[in-house]
This record gives C-alpha cells, structure tokens and sequence, in this order.
C-alpha cells in the first residue's frame, strides 16, 4: 500500500532531517495518496533528501538517520567489522564517512575492542596517503568512527575495470602509498593487511590507505588479546609474507613492504605474484617458489624495478628492504630515471626445507571432500602417519605448527572444514549436509550467504575442452540464491535444478568467446536456462531457456533478454524438438565475433547477433560485457545437466618479445615513408595472422600523419609506433562487426591529434592521458572513465553506447562536436558554456536541457519524449539548421516545421504538467493587463520591494517581462513564449560591475514553483535560480505568485 503523504511526511518530520517549516512549504497542496511519492521525487530531486534517505523514511526508519552531529545520505558499504555510510556533519556541512559497528556484535568485547583500537590506531594519524579520521563516539549505545569521505575506487577495482596499469602509474602510486605507511611506521603502527583494495584512488590521483582496523601496534603487550578467534591469520593469502603466515605478531613493518611488493606486482600484471589450488598450496608458493620477473610480463617496466620488486618481496625478513624510507627512495630513483645502488648480497628467490615442503605439499592435494572427524585433525596426526622421522627447522616448526592451529581453528562439530582466506574478519563456518564438498560462506549482510568451491577439479581433454563440471562437487562453481537449490548425483556424475526455488549456478571464471557443450533432461513443468555473459554482482543474464512449461509441454527453448525495450523474448528461428522424458538431451552454444549460436539435439534453433541487439533502445546491458560466467537456472521444475564442457576459442598470436619489437621500431622508424607502411602493414598482418585487410595512409612532407586499418581481427597494434611523426589513428571496426582491439597500450606517449577506436574492445583509456588530442572517438566501446581525457584540447567527442556516466572530465572543453547518444549520461551541466554546434543525444537518459541555455547549435539529434525540463533551451535557438531524434539518410525537415509536428505529438510528449502547476499557468493566461510579481521568502522595506516588482503584461502566447524600478519600467525586459512549462528569455540591464549586459535563461513551472535560471551572457557566469512559492489562500493568487493588479488594459 502506498504511503500516505501524511504519514511520510510524520516520518521525515521525526527523523529531524528538516525542520516542521521546510516541509510545509514543500508539501503541495490538495495532496492525495500519490503526492507522498511526488513530493519525495520533488525533495531527491532539489537535493533535500537522498534516494537512500527516502526508503529509509518510508520504512520507519527515519530517525536512525540522524547520529549525533550527523545526518546519514547514503550507504556506502558493509562487513564483518561494521557498515559504512556517507554522511553530512550537521552545522558544518562537510561530507564525512562514517563507519559503524552493528548492534549485534557489540555484545562480542573482541569486536568491540578491536574497533576501538582502531579508532585509536586512526586518531595517531594525519597524513595526505592515509584516510584521515576527524571524529570518534558512541551514539545511543553505537560505536561510530568518523572518517574523510574519499570519492574513488580502489586500485583493485581499477584493475579489474582498466586492466594492468602503465609502469609509471604503477610506480607512482605504490610510492604514495608507501609514503603513508613510512608515516604509519613511524608511530609504530603496522597494517598488516596491505592489497589492492585497501588502497583507494580518488579523483585527482591521491591514493590513500584505507582499513586501518587490521593495524597492529608495536607496543602491544606480552599477552594482549589476539581480537579474533584463535588460529586466525590476520590479512589476506595473496599479499602476505611468509613470516606473517607464521606468527601475526611477529610481523613488523617488513611485512607491510612485502605485501607492497606484491601489490607492486599486481598492478603491473593484473595476477598475483603466487597462486595455488588451495590456501596451503599458497602459502607454501610464498615459501618456495622463486620470486617472478616484473620485466617478463610488464615490458614497459624500468629495467631495475625488477631488482626493487625482488628485495621488496624477498623470503627472508632480514634480506628485505628494513624500512619503507629504503623503498621511498629506490623508487624515486627510479622516477628519475637515476641508477638504484648495487647490492653486495644475491637475494635468495626461495627456501628450501624438505621436510616443510612434503608436508605443505601433502596439505595442499589432501582431498577436498570434508572427512568426519571424531578427534583434532593436527600436526600430531600427520606425522604419526608416516614411519620415518621427520626433521624440521625452527622456522618450518612454526609454519607447520601455525597449519595446526588453522585446521583446528576453523574445525566444525560435524567435521566438515569450511574456510574462507580473503575476508578473514567476515568469514563464519557452516557444515554442508549430505554433501561431499568442503566449502566457504561469508558472514557479510550485504550478500546471500552461500558457500564457496574450495578447490578446482575442472580439467582440460586433448582437444582443448574444459571439464565445468567434475562431476562430484561444485567445485568451481559459486552460487546465486540458496544451495538447497542444487542436487548433486555423484554416481552419475549429474547436477540437478531441483525446482525447491529460484538462483542461479555461475562458474567462478569468465569466459569470452567458446563453445559449451552439455545434456540435459527437463522434468514435467520445468523451467531451467542456461545463461552467459552473466556477472556474480548482477542479477541480469541473457539466458537461453529450456524445459517443459505447462504451455509447452512437449518442451521448447528460447533466449530471454529479461529487460529488453519491448519486455519480452526474443524467440529462436525455429522451436526445439525435446526428446521423451527421461531421455538426455544435447545443447550446443557458440559464441564468436558476437554471434551467439544455438543447436538443440544437433539442429540449429537459433541465432542472434548480440550486437544489434543490444543497440536497440532501452537495449539489455549483459549483452555489451566483452565477456562474463556461464550460469544453470533453478526456477521450477526438475531439469538435470551432465557433461557441461566448454571449450574457449583462442586465437594464438606470435610472440613478439619487447627488446625485438623495440628495434624493429627504431629501425622503420628511419626508413622512408613509403617504406615504413609497406613493413608496418606486414607486421600488423604477421602478429594478427587473420588481418588481411588494407591498411590507408596519408604521407606529408615525408611523413606519415594518417594510420587507418579495421580491427576485427586486430589485438596488436604496437607496429604503429614505428611512425614518429603519426598525427592521427583511426583504428575501429568495420561497420556492423566488433573488433578485437582491447588494448591501446602500444600507444602510450605518442603524440597523436586524433584517435578513432569506435567499435573495438577497448575499456580505458589511460594509455591516452596526456595527449594532445582534438577529436577523439570511443564509440560502441565498454569505456566506462573520462577522466584520463581531463585537460585535453578536444574540440570533438564522440562516445555513444558506452559505458559512461560521468562527464565531469571533459568539464571547461572546448567542444564544437559532442556525441552521447544511447548512453546513461543524466546530466549535461558539464557542458555549460562550450562552443557546441552539433550534439547528439538521442536514446539517451538526457531528461534536463537546461544547460544547454545560451549555446548556439546547429545541429541536435535527441528523444523529446525524455525531456522534462529545458526544452525551451533549443527551440529557442535560431541558429539551429537541422533537429531531429534520429541518424537517417532522409532530408531534415526545417526546425519549423519540426517543431510543428513535435507540437501535434508526432514525436511523443513529455510527462503532463502536474496539478499544481496547471492551476498556477491556467490563473496566468487568465489574467488580461499587466500584473507585479513580488519576490517572495526575503524581508523587505516596503520600498524595496517597490523597487523590486516585475511587470508581466500578457498577449496572447506572449509574456512581457520588466522589472520595475522606483514604479516604472526598468532596465530589464525581455519578450518570451508562455508555453504552459519553461520557455527561454532574454534580459538586458545592468550587471554587478555597472555595466551592460545581457541574461539569457529561461523560466520554468513544475510543482507550482515558478524558477528563473540567468546566465550572464558577457562573463558566462551562471546563477542561481530565484523561485517563486506558493501562496494559494489569497484572492488574485497562483500557486508561484502573488498578482497583484497594477493597471487594467484592454485586451490586445
């Protein structure tokens, strides 16, 4: 049921977010069971209350809102350690973070202990690179710390988003980050917990280090509570040293190098620097294996990062960096491109203990099904197991004995052993009923709690498939939903949909292009799917749908795009014959070069090009993932799935190692211009061996400017930096297709002008930040981030169907030419004052046009119908040539006649007026002569406000605007169109500074509230809007005036 406006506005009034009066005024009036839902629009919308702010009102909970000092806005994130939110503090206006313990673990002294601890950690701390902490308390019995609200993302997700990261950002900013632990270290505070995500990036390059609550301090006392259960090991098995992984407590500040290193490692590579199949087989990789060679996977390395990488991840404590002012200054060296020291000692890349390896070893394969123990599993029973004695050094003692602990730790009363390694302060254990898997489960509120694979058991057959079922387990598999879902028959090597509820099974890898092969049998009333390009963090999948509804009985199969424009499937080209209950079923998908093809018991049923598909509007945003998880529905009925291999198609490039590519570079390099297209061509061709198409060129003054070849079958474009002199590289994909282009790193610190990169796979564009380019087009790509493009001298954008939704970046740019159609851009505000003459903006979510005011196009393509305010800002516009809502080859109509069938609804038409809004325009029209308008909300003398009337006299469609000074017409006055909801006008008067000047706006009525936006049009200083409010009880008023009749006239 609806909530009433009476009871949301008797919650928002409790939770003491606004005062009694702020909400009178924004209540509108003759309010009915709709208005509680337009007047929290209207609030979200004029930034009074937040999205978040309104659920929580609507579900009561208002009033945990407001915390002391601060008023909550949003919620930012949770864990085992608490939730975080963005919050406001309340007299000062600044923007914080604020993390807070949950009511629930307050009962555990552990917990709260540690949190306290690091507030304290937190409080010792102020510096640029960490988290700054301004404030802590207990509110009404919660804990909370009250941090710097850092707008970003951590260096994981940049990662994961962007890929591997250029050397010299890499550098940069692990340098950062170990000038705030060299700070950390100072007041003798470890963190214990260094990696990727802990490292957040904000929007100006700072990095800073986040989760101080794993800190240790170095003058804890012999005794003190470890905080956690016993046997944890505190931090995370990718970035943790070995002597770390032995004793917690023993590790200082040359643990947090180490996990630097690593996290050094990863940004350069996008891998960690060790991995295994299962927590001791990587704990063993960080005591064995030989330390890895940056240089061999990151060729744009400097050559001596290598020896810096190798002394910062080195085995031993003791031939390590001893202090993060050691790493501090390699790395600056390195910067500068100065030579780092010799060493007088070789770093040893691993340690060598036999008895220690063979034990690691036999952990690291011991099966994954959990056994029932009636005793300890422990070190004791190993070693009673083998007959000869075994000897081990101190050092391996304590690893083995720290094995020990952690097998005993995380031990359950049914035996079966449940651990999760990466969120050790999140992970809670749970034995699995009658199933032969070991398995982990997160505590974390914010996810379903499912358990997760322990180890991989998938395998590779000579023909390059691969096993996504090993037919026991769900090994490799992660769960969407409830794992009472799923039924495993191990002696048929079967994983069932059993039908008790609806979830889905996703493999824990992603796949780009393959080919999946499986049998399955639908159940009576089955509906079962198989899904692709699915995500674990989103609920939309393009599914292929299989089973026996009770409409299809006899079975069927089809694609559903859930969230299509039209809401509906998308049907195969003919349905698919089912075999007999009972009997297996083959399916067959093959996804390649976009083409998603499907074969039911060996006949084609159906073929979709996923590209066009997701260019329709309103198009399922699965489909423009470059690749994703393959997924099993559980939805109703039974529907058993066998022999599910996938086979990845891969296409092998030749190896082309840096030192060679760099000198074949140099070389054609030097050689005449026609020459080098002739070997450049080649070489495109050689390293993309499907790559036989042409290659365009532009030679001036003996110098190639213009590069221009397709990339559907191009990966590696790095022979084009033998063109020193290249200006500008088109480099996209042939109308209709997809390229294979993913990487622009081959470019970086060229020097281009233009780039065209449309159609292709490429998803950053870091490689391109600082280039002095003009025209720029990213079109159809994955391209999610502008802001390596700021500061850039583009005159020419043109970026529709990606993923951007944010173009603050671009900010202040002198563009002429701006392309944003079909994306999830809101919010044009950015482009304020830029000499625009072509836009483009059709298909998009583009509703306000307001910031377009004052602009002169000449072109504009856009959807009317999304349009809700500003649209007075272009058919104003008399420098408008051609408008329209779509690319076509057919003839523009002139903006007249244009604009005369968008009147006649031929286009669509925007939401109708609201009520208040109605009546308020409807007493304006009715009023023949002239009228005054007082600015309402100030206190004034009354002969300010004499000084301060507006004079509307109204003819027809026409308004006349003057402001009034001492009683008579004053230097303001403009004529504009009323048009029942915003139109543009002209003002001409005097500015602050005496002189003339020219306002150009609009006026808008939405809600009853009449609004003024000015643009000043000599400076472009923009102000802010004045607005006319509700004064419904007097006679001779509309809801935004006060009229006041000043002298009659008769009708024009």
């Amino acid at each position: 049921m609806p909530v009433s406006v009476e009871q949301f506005v008797k919650h928002l009034e409790s939770s003491g977010i606004l005062d009694s009066e702020t909400i009178r005024d924004l209540i509108p009036p003759r309010a009915n069971p709709r208005d509680a839902e337009e007047l929290a629009r209207e609030l979200v919308r004029t930034r009074k209350l937040t999205n978040f702010q309104v659920e929580e009102i609507n579900r009561g909970k208002g009033k945990a809102l407001v915390l002391g000092k601060y008023t909550i806005l949003e919620k930012i994130g949770q864990g085992g350690m608490g939730q975080v939110f963005k919050a406001e503090h309340r007299r000062m206006k600044r923007i914080v973070a604020i993390k807070v313990l949950p009511t629930d673990l307050m009962k555990n002294p552990g917990i709260v202990a540690r949190f306290e601890r690091e507030v304290t950690a937190a409080a010792r701390l102020n510096h640029p690179n960490i988290v700054t902490a301004f404030d802590a308390n207990n509110v009404g019995g919660l804990h909370l710390l009250v941090m710097e609200y850092v707008e970003g993302s951590d260096l994981a997700i940049h990662v994961k988003e962007n890929g591997r990261l250029p050397a010299h950002a890499a550098i940069n900013y692990v340098l950062q980050a170990a000038r705030g632990l060299e700070a950390a270290h100072a007041e003798g505070i470890v963190h214990r917990d260094i990696k990727p995500a802990n490292l957040l990036l904000d929007k100006t390059g700072v990095v800073k280090i986040l989760d101080m609550g794993l800190a240790r301090f170095g003058g804890d006392a012999p005794g003190q509570s470890d905080l956690t259960h016993t046997g944890t090991v505190m931090g995370t098995v990718d970035y943790m040293a070995p002597e770390q992984a032995v004793n917690r407590k023993a590790a200082d500040a040359r643990a947090d190098i180490y996990s630097l290193g690593c996290t050094l490692f990863y940004l350069l590579t996008g891998k960690s620097v060790f991995s295994g199949d299962s927590l001791m087989s990587e704990l063993m990789a960080h005591r064995e294996q030989p330390i890895p060679s940056i240089r061999a996977v990151c060729a744009d390395a400097p050559e001596q990062l290598d020896d810096v990488f190798a002394r910062m991840v080195a085995k031993k404590i003791e031939d390590r960096y001893q202090s993060m002012s050691e790493v501090i200054a390699d790395l600056e060296r390195l910067t500068r491109g100065q030579q780092i020291p010799s060493r007088i000692f070789e770093l040893p890349r691993s340690i060598s203990d036999e008895g220690l390896s063979n034990f690691l070893k036999e952990a690291a394969l011991a099966p994954a099904a959990p056994v029932r123990l009636t005793t300890t599993f422990s070190a004791r029973d190993w070693i009673a197991r083998h007959k000869k004695p075994l000897v081990i050094a101190g050092g391996a003692l304590a690893t083995l004995i720290l094995i020990a602990c952690i097998i005993a730790g995380f031990r359950t009363t049914d035996g079966a052993l449940l651990l999760r390694v990466n969120e050790p302060d999140t992970a809670r254990l749970t034995p699995i009923s009658d199933a032969k898997k070991a398995v982990a489960e997160s505590k974390t509120p914010s996810q379903a709690e499912q358990p997760e694979a322990a180890e991989d058991h998938s395998a590779t057959d000579a023909d390059g498939r691969v096993s996504l079922f090993n037919g026991k387990n769900l090994s490799g598999w992660i769960v969407k939903g409830d794992w009472a879902n799923w039924d495993i028959d191990a002696s048929n090597g079967v994983v069932a949909a059993n039908g008790k509820g609806r979830g889905w099974l996703m493999t824990d890898r992603d796949f780009d292009e393959f080919t999946l092969t499986l049998e399955f049998q639908a159940g009576p009333n089955s509906n079962s799917g198989i899904g692709i390009l699915a995500a674990p963090d989103d609920a939309e999948i393009f599914e292929l749908q299989v089973g026996r509804m009770e409409q299809n009985p006899t079975g069927g199969v089809w694609s559903l795009p859930t969230n299509t424009a039209h809401g509906g499937f998308l049907r195969p080209a003919q349905p698919a014959e089912l075999k007999a209950e009972g009997e297996w079923n083959s399916l067959e998908l093959h996804l390649q070069d976009r083409i998603l093809t499907c074969r039911i018991n060996n006949v084609e049923v159906s073929q979709f090009d996923l590209e066009k598909i997701w260019r329709q509007p309103g198009s399922f945003a699965p489909l423009r993932r470059p690749k994703g998880r393959i997924a099993l529905q559980s939805r109703a009925g039974v529907v058993r799935f066998r022999n599910l291999r996938v086979t990845p198609i891969v296409e092998p490039a030749p190896d082309w190692p840096e030192a060679e590519a760099q000198k074949w570079i140099a070389e054609v390099g030097k050689l005449p211009a026609d020459r080098q297209v002739k070997d450049v061509t080649a070489k495109l061709r050689e390293l993309n061996p499907r790559f036989r198409g042409n290659v365009g060129h532009k030679i001036e003054a003996g110098v190639v400017t213009d590069l221009q070849f397709a990339t559907e079958y191009v990966k590696n474009i790095t022979p084009v930096r033998a063109f020193p002199g290249l200006q500008r590289l088109f480099c996209n994909a042939t109308v209709g297709r997809k390229s294979k282009l993913s990487d622009l790193s081959p470019i970086a610190g060229m020097k281009l002008a233009g780039l065209v990169c449309h159609g292709t796979e490429i998803a950053s564009l870091e490689p391109v930040r600082g280039m002095p380019l003009t025209k720029l087009d990213i079109g159809n790509t994955p391209i999610a981030d502008l802001s390596p493009l700021k500061g850039m001298p583009l005159t020419e954008l043109k970026m529709g169907w990606t993923a951007v939704t944010d173009l603050s970046p671009i900010e202040g740019m002198p563009l002429s030419v701006f392309w944003c159609w079909g994306t999830l851009i809101t919010d044009l505000s950015p482009l304020r004052g830029m000499p625009l003459k072509w836009l483009m903006i059709q298909d998009s979510t583009v509703s306000d046009l307001s910031p377009l005011f004052g602009m002169k196009l000449e072109e504009m393509l856009f959807t009317p119908a999304n349009i809700s305010r500003g649209l007075a800002a272009i058919r104003q516009m008399n420098s408008i040539v051609r408008i329209g809502t779509m690319r076509t080859n057919q003839p523009f109509p002139p903006p007249a006649e244009f604009w005369k069938r968008f009147d006649a609804g031929e286009f669509g038409k925007p939401a109708p007026l609201d009520e208040a809004s109605a009546q308020a325009m409807s007493a304006l029209q009715g009023v023949w002569g002239a009228v005054a308008i007082e600015e309402s909300g100030k206190t004034q003398t009354q002969d300010e406000v004499d000084s301060q009337k507006l004079r509307i006299t109204i003819r027809g469609d026409n308004l006349v605007l003057e402001r009034l000074a001492s009683g008579k017409p004053g230097a303001y006055s403009g004529v504009f169109a009323l048009d029942a909801r915003n139109s543009h006008y002209d003002w001409t008067g005097t500015a602050p500074d005496g002189k003339p000047a020219t306002y150009v706006g609009i006026y808008e009525l939405q809600g009853g509230v009449l609004k003024f936006y000015l643009r000043q049009q000599r400076s472009g200083r923009a102000e802010r809007p004045t607005e006319f409010k509700t004064d419904s009880q007097r006679p001779n008023t509309s809801i935004g005036f006060t009229l006041k009749r000043i002298e009659a006239s008769s009708n024009p």
